[in-house]
Formats: structure tokens, sequence, C-alpha cells
């Protein structure tokens, strides 16, 4: 950790970190939820239905079970002994919770943690139980992270944030999972405890030691985030005692929890898997990577194979969307179109070509793909170009491969 950090925060830190490899069925039965959630498939169609921005990027669900690393769950709570005043009267625990839902960024101390959300209309969904999947970000002033959040689900009792990444972001740094925050009564208590229970896994770490820097960076997210809640509740004539309930870190191998404790009950919306044109060449084979993006790969005739990531794009009336670029120069040649002609059709500004699925009532998914077509002059020079959107579509069928 770089110097401008407290040395509380250090201390509280250091005493957070702490491996537990021997956590026991009982433990882990609480964390079941947590693991297990995904938000439901309106609200994964709502991320998903988000325009690109202004380079393309669109965001993605980043999930546990497909991350790389070792599980992480850490558990942080906060005993409240006197509930904070909100507009001269003492908060309720759902007034509370409600407060710090909707006033992330306000109540954070920016020098460490800033929060940021695309819009003033998101930050607004999330002081309310409902909403169209408000993302935010955490950045790290520390750790130089962003980490960014889709609203999952949201009662009057806790929220569920689930991980989400632009398709623009390296996976190098970030982590798949969920973060659980909620409030309950506890007798003697006369307010509440806020407890903030987060389960995660690095997404892309290379080594142990990268492991762990990516667990250190994000687990400091949200010691940060609580001390900041107690701060906030120290200051509106509240009072807690952290000391309670020191915060705790399990560190546990995915394969030996996913088996009992991931179950979960809603599907990821999407397709997901490797899926191939039924056709006699096979002209095309899809991966999809259940994270809204996919491998489009196409064989030309004469064995080549133009593999290329593409985003896929769910609309409620049309199905799955896939736009493959004709304006790179890979694609061109994968083509077999010669400089002279590659440089005619980039000057025309050709449309991608667009590659639409619904399932049919078997299971399979059948696509129609709108390509583009030239047409040239006696001497091979490029007359005209027809865009996709110009194109009747041409009918393929797809079934699942098995790998």
């Amino acid at each position: 950790m770089t110097s401008n950090v407290p040395p509380r925060f250090l201390t509280l830190l250091a005493s957070y970190f702490v491996l537990s490899f021997h956590a026991n069925a009982q433990d882990l039965s609480s964390w079941a939820k947590v693991i297990s959630f995904r938000p439901e498939t309106k609200v994964q169609e709502t991320l998903q239905a988000r325009p690109a921005d202004a380079a393309g990027a669109r965001y993605k669900t980043l999930h546990i079970e497909r991350a790389r690393g070792n599980l992480f769950l850490q558990s942080i709570a906060l005993p409240i002994t006197k509930l904070p005043a909100g507009d001269g009267k003492a908060m309720t625990m759902g007034a509370l919770l409600r407060k710090v839902r909707g006033s992330l960024d306000e109540m954070m101390d920016d020098t460490k943690l800033k929060i940021t959300f695309p819009s003033p209309e998101e930050k607004a969904q999330w002081a309310t139980d409902k909403g169209d999947a408000p993302l935010t970000t955490f950045s790290s002033v520390a750790s130089g992270v962003d980490y960014s959040f889709m609203l999952g689900e949201a009662t009057s009792e806790h929220i569920i944030l689930t991980t989400v990444a632009s398709s623009a972001v390296s996976a190098e740094k970030l982590v798949s999972g969920l973060v659980w925050i909620g409030v309950s009564s506890a007798s003697p208590l006369d307010g509440c405890v806020l407890r903030v229970q987060t389960a995660f896994r690095p997404t892309q770490a290379a080594t142990h030691d990268d492991e762990w820097k990516v667990a250190e960076a994000f687990g400091a997210v949200w010691i940060e985030f609580v001390d900041r809640v107690r701060a906030f509740v120290q200051s509106n004539s509240g009072a807690s005692l952290p000391e309670l309930t020191p915060p705790t870190m399990a560190y546990l191998p995915w394969t030996s929890v996913a088996k009992n404790f991931h179950t979960p009950t809603v599907a990821w919306a999407g397709v997901e898997g490797t899926w191939r044109s039924t056709e006699r060449e096979q002209r095309f084979r899809i991966e999809f990577h259940g994270d809204s993006s996919c491998d489009l790969i196409e064989r030309s005739n004469k064995g080549k194979e133009l593999r290329i990531t593409l985003s896929v794009i769910t609309d409620p009336k049309e199905g799955y969307i896939i736009e493959r670029p004709n304006d790179r120069d890979e694609v061109l040649e994968f083509y077999d179109f010669q400089p002279g002609t590659r440089e005619a059709i980039l000057e025309r500004k050709p449309e991608p070509s667009r590659l639409v699925l619904k399932r049919n009532s078997k299971g399979r998914l059948v696509g129609n793909w709108y390509g583009f077509s030239i047409s040239r002059d006696a001497g091979g020079n490029l007359t005209e170009i027809k865009q996709p959107s110009k194109m009747s579509p041409k009918m393929f069928e797809f079934v699942q491969a098995l790998e």
C-alpha cells in the first residue's frame, strides 16, 4: 500500500488478512446465497441492451464461476449501537441503508475512494428499491484500480452488487463476484448491524502473488467503505462499536466450494457454449462466452478461418445480434481482396455484417446473415458495394457443438 493510507487503515488491513483454509460446511452455508446470486433475467437484459459508448465499448457481467482464481470470502460488520439522525430524528435501519446506497459518492473520502455514476439519473436510481440496473464505479486511489458494479437486487434490508466490466477494460486487475450489503436488528443493540459480505475470484490473475494483489486491493475497497459508513454514523449523532467484529477473510479453492454451495436459481441471459452451422461447409462457428461476448469464426471454401471477438447484443424482439466489422484488413484479406480493392471498399465505408439469431422450437439457433457484396467492371475495378442493410439475408441453422 502507498504512504498516503492512514496508519489506522493499515492496522485494520493487517488484522483483516487472515487466511482460513479450514472453513467448514456450516460456515459456508451462510454464504450460499451470495456465492449463487445472479440478477433476474430482465435485469441482465437491461445491462446487455445498454448502448455502446463513444469508443464502441459495452458492459458485461463478470461471472464468479468463470473466473480463474481462488475464492475469497470477506465479511465486515459494523455494530451500530445508536442509529444516526436524519431530518431531526433517528433513522430506521431501512432509512440508513437507503441513505448509504443513495449517497455513496457523497459519503466517501475521495482522496482514498472515488465513486462515480454514468449519469445523474442512474445515481438517483440507487436510492430506490427499483431501477433499471444502474451502474457505479469504485475507484481505489491507493491501487489505481476501478471496480464497476451493477445493482443486481435491492430490497429495504439489503442490496446485492454484481461485478461488471466494460468490453474495453483489461481483465488482469478485475474480480468476478458479488457484494452483499445489508442491515439487520441484533439484540441487545438499540441500533442495528450493517454487514458487507463479498464473494469474489480474481478474473485473470496469472500467479498466486498476482491473485493476492488483486484480492488485497479489492478487499481494501470494502474496508474503506465500511469505515466511511462508521464516520457518517458518528458525525450524525449515532454511535458504533467496530471493535466488536473485526473483518475476516476466508481463502478457498473454488472447486472445494462450487459443488455444494454454488447453486444458482437464475440462468445467465444469452447463449453459452459453442455452436456450429449445420450446412455441409459449416461456414460459421460461434463460441459464446456467457458474458455478452463471443468469438465468431468464419471458414472460407479454401479452408482459411477468420476469428474475431465481438459483443453479443440482446434485443427483446430480434434476439441475439452479432455485428462483424467489414472495415478491418483482416476481414478483407480473409475474402482475398487485393490491396487496391480493399482501399476502394474502405473508401465506401462498409457497414458491419450482421448475424441475427433466435432459438427455434427444437432448441436450435436460426440465424439470418446479412453480408455485403461488390461489383466490378470489365477491368476488374470495383464499381459498387452493396451494403449489408441492402442485402437479403442468408439463413443458417446452428446446433450446439459437443466439446
